[in-house]
């Protein structure tokens, strides 16, 4: 599936999506969260997301999976709201889904919604977690909060290049 998803072919990934079900490898998570991947890197994010409501208990994987879709796609309210609906069904976030979140909220450009990720992210106990830093340091410089920026920078027990050059940009 990684070879049509990046073909970025709808009509493979379709035809392979057949195969999936034809072979009875559809209820299989790891196969089901690749195949609504392909989707979504095909532009097709509605099916990514009826796959994922097919889906009999998606996990975080699978969640993240959608989520970094919808993104990808630029449906970035809907990728919030998602996260929201993700939140109430139980599931904690990573860092993967908290980078993918801090992207939607740079381009919704609200203050307000990436304060409420920088406190979720603090919750959760994420805040240790170095590519989670980079992703606050980028939002709050897409807003031009340069003082939150600088503080999220002073408070990082790791750097890297990416943080360095976050602050530098």
């Amino acid at each position: 599936l990684v070879g049509v998803a990046g073909l970025q072919d709808l009509v493979l990934a379709q035809c392979v999506h057949g195969l999936v079900l034809k072979s009875g490898l559809a209820s299989n998570s790891i196969v089901a969260t690749s195949m609504l991947d392909t989707y979504a890197k095909c532009a097709s994010v509605l099916d990514s997301c009826k796959l994922f409501g097919q889906m009999d208990s998606p996990g975080l994987v699978s969640s993240n999976a959608l989520l970094a879709g919808m993104v990808r796609n630029a449906l970035f309210e809907e990728a919030v709201k998602a996260f929201g609906g993700f939140r109430k069904s139980g599931l904690l976030p990573n860092s993967s889904t908290m980078v993918t979140l801090t992207q939607a909220c740079i381009a919704l450009e609200s203050q307000v919604l990436c304060q409420s990720v920088h406190v979720l992210v603090i919750k959760v106990g994420l805040c240790s977690e170095l590519p989670v830093n980079n992703s606050l340091i980028g939002m709050y410089s897409s807003l031009r909060d340069l003082v939150t920026a600088k503080k999220v920078f002073d408070e990082m027990e790791c750097k890297d290049v990416i943080s360095w050059t976050t602050m530098m940009e």
